[in-house]
């Protein structure tokens, strides 16, 4: 694709600029492979503030799917058409939900009736893993989805693979923000602090490796690690799980959709979401140049100020562009019900920094440990507020949360509705 022809790929939200062709990357992929899998650690849990050990899920909308823009564009864009008859024996359609570039289906596995998610991508040749799942089966952490299995299929007229991801009921943080934009309802703040723990817990693990122990205040770093950069950060990639039958305790928040993800070593193209990505990585979109910035850590912190940004106001647009930006910003913040929580405002501030260096983890900008501390200390708040009888409003949610008990009557009454 001719750079000059990059401001046309304006009218799509996400984009992606590549510098070398996918079989490339793919072969890339294969080559580090074993270097990320080397270090999955088996069996690993944590503790979410509560003390109740988690395990990352993902959700999937049981609604109409919305309509979204492409995935992404690259030099050969491809998009795969839905072939639920590809899918593995041991799984029972229940219904497609649609997807963007991938078809992504709910299925019920046959031997258990548990319900699963797989989404089917395509594959350039029979020996290719799928990116994504290399990716998700290295990292384990509460705060990012994990996968199930993978199945590739070579009985078509093109390879695939079916990437099966736990199933889980809630939606993306882009449909609450949504439903609180048409009600009028603002975002608890507890439910801010919540997310902005939760994700900084994430990108602390994706670009360091890093775990925090509270009582000692030490960090535990995985090695070896490589730096990933999720690259799309975005309340539409954040999804909401709520693990019990009540709703008595805190959601599960986990970072999803990792198709743009890649080691930082590796990252050789531009990519992300119009509206969330870094300025330097915007503008190389709109100023097409000889030389494309290296994307790192810093492009992600942006993108989680951007996304915290319209948590704090309901979904309001943050455009870095305008001259009357900072202002109007801290006036729609004035405005809301987290704009008395300093640890949350400092954080989105310094990430929405225009310069690099001086956002998280940058040379002017807060270590890791400091980071960790600040994602403890709106735990310990959050801690004190549910166990002082603090629960989230049940109108903040745009219908029910619904869940699903293996094996169970709620799972099977949900099924039938869906047929």
């Amino acid at each position: 694709m001719a750079y000059s022809c990059l401001p046309l790929l304006r009218s799509f939200c996400r984009i992606e600029v590549p510098r070398y062709d996918r079989r490339s990357r793919s072969a890339a992929f294969a080559r580090a492979r074993d270097l990320l899998l080397a270090r999955k650690a088996p069996g690993a849990t944590f503790a979410d503030f509560d003390g109740v050990q988690a395990a990352a899920k993902v959700s999937i909308v049981l609604e109409e799917p919305r309509a979204e823009p492409p995935s992404y564009l690259t030099s050969d864009p491809e998009t795969l058409e839905s072939i639920p008859h590809r899918l593995p024996e041991a799984y029972e359609l229940i219904k497609t939900l649609g997807g963007v570039r991938n078809p992504i289906h709910l299925v019920r596995r046959r031997a258990s009736s548990k319900l699963f998610i797989i989404k089917q991508v395509s594959l350039r040749h029979e020996n290719d893993w799928p990116d994504e799942s290399t990716l998700l089966e290295y990292l384990i952490h509460p705060n990012i989805i994990s996968i199930e299995s993978v199945h590739r299929d070579h009985n078509g007229p093109s390879s695939i693979a079916n990437i099966v991801l736990p199933y889980c009921s809630g939606g993306d943080m882009a449909e609450l923000l949504s439903h609180l934009s048409r009600t009028g309802k603002p975002m608890p703040v507890q439910f801010v602090q919540h997310v902005a723990s939760s994700l900084l817990d994430a990108l602390l693990y994706l670009h360091r490796g890093e775990t925090y122990n509270p009582p000692t205040d030490s960090i535990t770093r995985q090695e070896p690690h490589q730096t990933i950069l999720h690259r799309d950060i975005k309340p539409a990639n954040i999804l909401v799980h709520q693990p019990t039958l009540t709703h008595n305790s805190l959601p599960q928040i986990l970072l999803a959709d990792f198709d743009l993800s890649t080691p930082e070593r590796l990252c050789s193209n531009l990519a992300g979401t119009d509206g969330y990505m870094s300025p330097s990585v915007a503008q190389a979109f709109s100023h097409p140049a000889s030389t494309i910035p290296q994307m790192s850590p810093a492009d992600d912190y942006f993108s989680f100020g951007v996304t915290l940004y319209q948590l704090i106001t309901s979904g309001k647009p943050y455009d870095y562009q305008t001259t009357t930006s900072s202002q109007m910003m801290m006036q729609d913040i004035a405005r809301c019900t987290s704009a008395n929580e300093p640890e949350i405002l400092n954080l989105m501030l310094e990430c929405l920094d225009s310069d690099p260096q001086k956002r998280p983890l940058g040379k002017a900008g807060k270590d890791s440990l400091k980071l960790h501390r600040i994602s403890a200390k709106l735990k310990k708040g959050l801690q004190k507020w549910c166990e002082s009888g603090g629960r989230l409003p049940e109108e903040i949610w745009a219908g029910p949360l619904r869940f699903a008990e293996e094996g169970g009557e709620k799972e099977r009454e949900l099924t039938r509705r869906l047929r």
